[in-house]
């Protein structure tokens, strides 16, 4: 719930474009889009690809990225 929390509290205070919210591990895709975080990470080592991708540090195949784990939304 608190980081349902968090997410909506970036949206509100106009923070969302500034930082990226990236959620995995026990957390399903589903939630990451429902919940508009940035991206999702099935575990840590494809976690750390899809920060590099986010932050245009390498770019990534879908399978390096946990078959297409990026969800960007935009606000």
């Amino acid at each position: 719930d608190n980081l349902r929390k968090t997410i909506d509290l970036t949206i509100k205070e106009g923070l969302k474009r500034k930082i990226k919210v990236i959620i995995g591990g026990s957390m399903t895709k589903d939630m990451a889009e429902e919940w508009h975080a940035d991206a999702y990470g099935q575990c840590a080592s494809l976690s750390i690809n899809v920060i590099k991708h986010l932050l245009q540090v390498e770019d990534f195949t879908p399978e390096k990225l946990g078959g297409g784990i990026i969800t960007r939304v935009k606000h």
